[in-house]
């Protein structure tokens, strides 16, 4: 019962951003539904791996792709759909954590935490770095098979 509501409040935190950020009424709940799937991902990944960066990285790629193909199908900014699909990961608790214990000067909880916060923002931004990567070797393959045509 708790990953359904899991689930659902990053349907709704997913939601809440995309109307917030003003994304299209026609690309609302496609750009929601990836905060569905982004989350459903991370969960089940840190459920295998036990490991935040890994399970992040893997969450945030299947975000990536997700966002291409739906800029594509939808003729949309691919950002819009990927930013919105990402907000569950963000950490913003483990910074809150991070934050609070330092102004406590407990050193150890707050590099706890701190680590914790890193660990989802690289996982995030490799994932995203990845899969733009791969877009762009691909186009720059089309382009040169179109060009020697």
């Amino acid at each position: 019962m708790d990953i359904l509501i899991q689930i659902l409040m990053a349907f709704a935190g997913s939601l809440g951003f995309a109307l917030m950020l003003n994304v299209k009424k026609g690309h609302v709940l496609f750009a929601s539904l990836n905060g569905i799937i982004s989350w459903t991902v991370y969960l089940v990944g840190e459920y295998m791996l036990g490991d935040i960066l890994a399970a992040t990285t893997i969450a945030s790629v299947v975000a990536s792709v997700y966002a291409e193909i739906m800029a594509r199908r939808r003729m949309a900014p691919a950002t819009q759909f990927m930013i919105i699909g990402l907000i569950p990961m963000i950490p913003g608790a483990s910074l809150y954590y991070a934050m609070y214990y330092a102004f406590l000067s407990d050193g150890d909880k707050a590099k706890l935490y701190g680590m914790e916060t890193l660990k989802y923002a690289f996982g995030i931004a490799i994932g995203i770095s990845f899969v733009w990567a791969v877009i762009h070797m691909i186009n720059k393959i089309r382009e040169e098979l179109a060009n020697t045509k």
